[in-house]
C-alpha cells in the first residue's frame, strides 16, 4: 500500500518537541528553572498566614546552619554522581535507551504533586485528575467515553507494569465466575438469593430469548456474554469463592489464559497472584515474526471448545520488551467473535504497555475515542510504521481491556502505568471495599498511591493531547528514527565485508537493500518526504521492527567463511554492547550518542522463530542454543543525524570482529599440557573454549626419547610429589601438527628441573581428541555426579574432568588410588573408562575461577588426599568422538572409593578466558568501579 508522503510527518513537530522537553543539550534549562521557582513560590505562599514558625534566631543556630549546609552537600554530590554516570538513565541527547526523557509538563507536574499531596487516595483533587487522566488514555486507545454520564470506558493509573497486568487477570477471572457465584447463592448450599429462582432471567452467549437463570449450565455460566455479566446488579458473595466453585460445579479441567511465549515475564507474576497456576498461563508459539501463532491459538481454542475447558481469555502483545514486535490483535479478536458463535466466550486483553501510546499517532485532534476517530486513511504515521501494526493499533478499540505505561512511550516518570476497560462496569467487579467517608469505593488493586503519576500525565496530555498533532507528533518522529537507523543496519554488510549485520525484521526482498542504499541513506528527511521516489518511501515503511525497537545480531567471516558457532556471535555481540555501553571520557561520562543494549533470545520463549534468525545469521541451529541479540530502542523525538550514529557502530563492530576473526582462525602457537605420572607419562591439553587453536580436549600417552630428562624428570616428580609440572611446546605449532607429526618438541618446568634444554616427546597413544565448540557440549551440567576421563595404570591411574559445557573448570590429577569392585583390568585402565565421582556437579557450578593450580585450598572441593565415592561405566565412544551427551558412558562395570593422593591441577580460568564468563565479570568490573568512585564521593561529605 502506497502512504502519501505529504500526510506523513508534520513540519513543526521538531518546535514542537523543543518547546516540552529539556532538550539534548538543556537548551531549556533556563525555563525549567523559572517553571521551578514559580511552584516554589505559589506554594509559598499558601503558606504565608500561619506567622513564621522557623523565625531569624532558628535560621542563626549552629544546628541549622549545619543541617543546611550538609543537605547542600549531599544534593550537590549526589547530581554530580548521577550526571557523571547517567546509564542506563534517560535522556534526548542520546539514542537508543529503554525510556524517554520525561517531558517538561510531566517532570514539573510530578514534582508539584510531591510537594502538595503524595497521597492519591486522600485528595479529592488528583483523584479526579486521575479520573482524567484515564479518560485520555480510554479516548487514546479508541474505547467510547461518556464523561458526563454512565457507562463508556474506564481507566486508572497503576503503580507499575506487574500491577496493571495482574488487574487485569483479576478482572478477567472475577468475571468469568460472577455468575457462577451468584448460581450457587441461588440453588447451592443455604440458598440466600432462591427468592429469585423463578424470576430472575438473562439471555445467553448465542439465544436472545431470556431464560431463568436458575437453570443455566454451568458452561453456560461460564460463558456468559461480559456484557451481560456487568449488567448483574448482585455482588458476588464473599463465600463462594473461586476454589469452592470450581469444586462445587465438579469441573474436570481449570480454566485457561493464553499468551505468547514470549511476553513480558510480569504475566507469569500476575498469573502467580492471582492463584491462576502456571500451567494455566497458557503459552502459545511465536511464528517468525515474533507475533503470537494464530493458527496455533485457533488450534488450543478449538481443544478448550471441544473439552468443554473453560478460557479466562487471550493476551495480544502490542510491543514486545525484546523486540516491538505487535500481535494480531484483529485476528485474535476475529477468534473471539468465531468462538463465541460456537458457544466458547472469553475476553480479549492487550498488553500495550510499550506500543499504547502509538496509537495518538492515529487520532485527529478533537475526535474523542470513538471508533471513527482514526486518523484520516490512518497515514498520519504509518510512513513510520508497517501498515498492519497501524491496523492492530486501530483494533485496540475493541480490546475487552488494555494495559498502558505512560512511563514508557507516554515521557511520564516512573512509576507510572495503567489499565482501560472498554467496558466501565469493569470497576464494579474490581471494588475492594466500602464507600470512605467522601462516599468514594476503593477500585482496582493499589490503595494508597503517589497522586505524582497522574498530575504528571496528566499535565502532558493537557500540553500534548493525544492526537497526531499532540504527542502523535514526537511518536511519528521516534517512529521515522527508528526506521531510518533500521535502514542503516540492514544495508551496513554485504558479501566483501568481515561481519554481518542481520536484522531481527528481514526486509521483504533482498532487492530492497539496493532501493535502501540509493534513495534512502545519505538522504536528508526533507529530500526523502518531499521528493519524488516514491518507491524507495514505500520501502522504508517496511523496513525495521512493528514499533521502535531494533533488535539485530552481528556476525563475522573467517577467510570468507560465516562463522556458524552461536556462543562465538554471542561473545561477538556481548562485546560490541559493552563497547558502546561502556564509552566514557576522561570524567567518567559516557561519549557515546548511540546506546545499544542486548537481551537473551531463549529457544524456549522463541522456538523455531529464533531458529529462522540463527538460520538467517549463518548460525547453526542443531545444538538449540540461545542467542544475545543487540537493541536499539529509539525513544527521542528529536531528529537525529543517523548516519553518524551507524558509522559510530560500525567503527565498533569492525573493531570488535577483527578480535572475533583472530579468536577463531587457526594458526602455529605454543601449546601447554598438564603432565601425569612419573614413569608411564600421559599429557593433559590445557583446553580453550573460545579459541579456535585450544578448542580441543586432548589426553596423549607419551614417552621422553633421551633417557636422562626422562631420568632427571622422575627424579623432581618423586621428590616433589603434589606438585604441578608442565610441558610447553618448543616453537609455534597448531594441534593438528602435534597429533599427526608423532613427535614434537617443549621444555618442562617444576620445582627441581633445572634444565629449559628442548626435550622430544613421542605420542604413544591418543586417548582422546574431542573438540569444545558449544555445539557439541550439553545443555545443562550433570545433577548427581562428576565426571571424568579415567586412564593409566593400577598403580598410576590418572583423571581428567570431562567438559561438557562451559563455563566449567579443568580438573587434572595423577595417582590417584582406586579401590572399586571389581577392580579394573589393565586393558580397561588403558583404553580408558569414565569414571563419575557421586558429587551433583551442577550444584558445585560455576567452579572458583580463582587458580587453585595445586588443589590446595581447603574451600575447593577436589583437593589432594580428598576420597570420593565413584561409579565407573564403559567408554564406547571414539577417540575424536563428538558431543554432546559424552559423559553418559555405557554399561556400569564397578563402584568404590576414589582417592586424589597425587598431584590436582584445578584452574577455572584459562580455560573460560574470552567467554561470557569473562563478559559478566567484566560487566562486574565496571559497575564495581563506578560503586566504588561513588562510595569514595560520598564518604568525602562530612557529617
Amino acid at each position: 500500500m502506497s502512504t502519501k508522503k505529504t500526510q506523513s510527518l508534520l513540519p513543526n513537530s521538531h518546535q514542537l518537541a523543543s518547546a516540552t522537553f529539556l532538550g539534548p543539550n538543556a537548551e531549556n534549562a533556563d525555563k525549567l528553572q523559572q517553571i521551578l521557582q514559580g511552584i516554589v513560590k505559589q506554594h509559598a505562599e499558601t503558606r504565608a498566614n500561619g506567622g513564621n514558625v522557623i523565625n531569624s534566631d532558628t535560621k542563626a543556630s549552629a544546628t541549622f546552619k549545619d543541617t543546611m549546609k550538609l543537605t547542600d552537600t549531599h544534593i550537590q554530590t549526589i547530581t554530580q554522581l548521577f550526571n557523571q554516570y547517567p546509564v542506563p538513565f534517560s535522556s534526548s541527547r542520546q539514542t537508543g535507551r529503554m525510556n524517554p526523557e520525561a517531558s517538561l509538563p510531566a517532570f514539573t507536574g510530578f514534582l508539584m504533586s510531591i510537594m502538595s499531596n503524595q497521597n492519591n487516595a486522600t485528595s479529592p483533587m488528583t483523584e479526579l485528575i486521575e479520573q482524567e487522566v484515564g479518560q485520555d488514555l480510554c479516548e487514546m486507545l479508541g474505547y467510547e467515553t461518556k464523561k458526563d454520564e454512565e457507562g463508556g470506558a474506564w481507566g486508572h493509573i497503576a503503580s507499575d507494569h506487574t500491577v496493571a497486568n495482574l488487574e487485569s487477570l483479576w478482572a478477567a477471572r472475577n468475571l468469568k465466575f460472577y455468575p457462577l457465584g451468584l448460581h450457587a447463592a441461588i440453588t447451592r448450599g443455604q440458598k440466600p438469593l432462591e427468592f429469585i429462582a423463578n424470576n430472575f432471567k438473562i439471555v445467553t452467549l448465542n439465544d436472545p430469548t431470556p431464560r431463568l437463570f436458575s437453570s443455566l449450565e454451568p458452561w453456560e455460566l461460564l460463558n456468559l456474554p461480559q456484557s451481560v455479566i456487568l449488567n448483574i446488579p448482585e455482588q458476588l458473595r464473599t463465600e463462594h469463592g473461586m476454589e469452592a466453585l470450581t469444586k462445587t460445579y465438579e469441573f474436570t479441567t481449570e480454566s485457561q489464559y493464553f499468551i505468547a511465549s514470549s511476553a513480558h515475564s510480569s504475566w507469569a507474576k500476575a498469573g502467580a497472584l492471582a492463584g491462576l497456576g502456571s500451567n494455566n498461563l497458557a503459552q502459545v508459539p511465536v511464528d517468525i515474526n515474533a507475533r503470537l501463532d494464530i493458527h496455533e491459538l485457533q488450534q488450543r481454542l478449538q481443544a478448550c471448545l471441544d473439552a468443554r475447558q473453560p478460557v479466562y481469555g487471550v493476551i495480544a502483545t502490542i510491543g514486545s520488551e525484546d523486540n516491538g514486535a505487535v500481535d494480531s490483535l484483529e485476528h485474535i479478536l476475529a477468534l473471539r467473535d468465531e468462538f463465541a458463535a460456537k458457544g466458547l466466550n472469553f475476553v480479549v486483553h492487550a498488553d500495550a504497555a510499550r506500543g499504547g501510546y502509538f496509537a495518538s499517532t492515529n487520532r485527529r485532534a478533537g475526535s474523542g475515542g470513538a471508533p471513527n476517530g482514526k486518523a484520516a486513511g490512518a497515514q498520519s504515521s504509518s510512513v513510520a510504521m508497517r501498515q498492519v501494526t497501524v491496523n492492530q493499533l486501530d483494533a485496540l478499540r475493541r480490546a475487552d481491556s488494555i494495559t498502558v505505561d505512560p512511563q514508557l512511550a507516554g515521557t511520564i516518570p516512573y512509576p507510572c502505568s495503567a489499565v482501560c476497560y472498554r467496558d466501565a462496569g469493569m470497576k464494579d467487579i474490581l471494588s475492594w471495599s466500602q464507600a470512605d467517608l467522601r462516599g468514594e469505593v476503593e477500585f482496582g488493586i493499589t490503595g494508597s498511591r503517589s497522586a505524582a503519576p497522574a498530575l504528571a500525565a496528566y499535565l502532558h496530555h493537557r500540553v500534548l493531547p493525544l492526537d497526531q498533532n499532540g504527542h502523535g507528533a514526537l511518536l511519528s518522529e521516534v517512529s521515522w528514527t527508528a526506521r531510518r537507523l533500521a535502514a542503516h543496519l540492514a544495508t551496513m554488510s554485504d558479501e566483501k565485508t568481515d561481519f554481518v549485520v542481520v536484522p531481527f525484521n528481514a526486509l521483504e526482498d533482498d532487492s530492497h537493500k539496493d532501493i535502501i542504499r540509493q534513495g534512502i541513506l545519505g538522504k536528508s528527511t526533507d529530500d526523502i518526504i518531499n521528493g519524488k521516489d516514491q518507491r524507495s518511501f514505500d520501502v522504508l515503511r517496511t523496513v525495521g521492527s512493528d514499533l521502535n525497537i531494533n533488535a539485530f545480531v552481528c556476525n563475522f567471516r573467517v577467510n570468507g567463511k560465516l562463522n556458524d558457532d552461536v556462543e562465538e556471535a554471542n561473545i561477538l555481540n556481548r562485546r560490541i554492547a559493552e563497547r558502546i555501553i561502556g564509552a566514557r571520557g576522561a570524567d567518567g561520562k559516557q561519549t557515546s550518542e548511540l546506546i545499544v543494549g542486548g537481551a537473551e533470545f531463549g529457544q524456549r520463549e522463541y522456538g523455531e522463530c529464533l531458529r529462522n534468525f540463527q538460520r538467517r545469521a549463518g548460525l547453526e541451529t542443531d545444538s538449540r542454543q540461545d542467542l544475545f541479540v543487540l537493541r536499539n530502542i529509539v525513544t527521542s523525538p528529536f531528529r537525529t543525524d543517523v548516519k553518524n550514529l551507524a558509522d559510530e557502530f560500525q567503527a565498533i563492530v569492525q573493531d570488535e570482529v577483527k578480535q572475533a576473526i583472530i579468536r577463531n582462525t587457526v594458526q602455529p602457537q605454543v601449546h601447554e599440557f598438564i603432565i601425569q605420572g612419573s614413569e608411564d607419562l600421559y599429557l593433559s591439553y590445557r583446553p580453550r573454549f573460545h579459541d579456535e587453536n585450544g578448542r580441543r580436549q586432548i589426553i596423549l600417552q607419551v614417552k621422553m626419547q633421551d633417557s636422562k630428562r626422562q631420568a632427571e624428570y622422575k627424579k623432581a616428580r618423586d621428590a616433589n610429589t603434589g606438585e604441578v609440572f608442565r610441558f610447553a611446546t618448543a616453537n609455534k605449532i597448531t594441534l593438528d601438527g602435534i597429533l599427526t607429526g608423532g613427535t614434537f618438541d617443549g621444555t618442562i618446568s617444576g620445582p627441581g628441573i633445572s634444565s629449559q634444554s628442548s626435550t622430544k616427546i613421542s605420542i604413544v597413544n591418543i586417548l582422546k581428541d574431542r573438540p569444545l565448540h558449544s555445539r557439541f557440549r550439553d545443555t545443562s551440567y550433570p545433577t548427581s555426579y562428576t565426571p571424568f576421563y579415567l586412564y593409566g595404570t593400577a598403580d598410576n591411574a590418572n583423571i581428567e574432568h570431562i567438559l561438557t559445557r562451559a563455563p566449567n573448570a579443568q580438573i587434572t590429577a595423577d595417582g590417584v588410588r582406586l579401590d572399586v569392585q571389581p577392580a579394573l583390568s589393565a586393558q580397561q585402565l588403558q583404553s580408558g573408562v569414565i569414571a563419575r565421582i557421586l558429587r551433583p556437579e551442577a550444584a558445585m557450578q560455576p567452579f572458583d575461577r580463582n587458580r587453585d593450580v595445586q588443589g590446595k585450598n581447603q574451600d575447593a572441593v577436589f583437593r589432594r588426599d580428598e576420597t570420593f565415592q565413584v561409579e565407573i561405566f564403559t567408554d564406547a565412544r571414539a577417540v575424536d568422538a563428538k558431543g554432546p551427551r559424552l559423559a553418559e558412558g555405557g554399561t556400569r562395570i564397578a563402584r568404590g572409593t576414589i582417592r586424589m593422593r597425587g598431584m590436582v591441577f584445578v584452574d577455572g580460568e584459562r580455560v573460560n578466558e574470552g567467554g561470557t564468563v569473562h563478559a559478566e565479570a567484566r560487566a562486574r568490573e565496571e559497575v564495581g568501579k563506578i560503586r566504588e568512585a561513588v562510595k569514595a564521593a560520598l564518604a568525602k561529605v562530612k557529617v
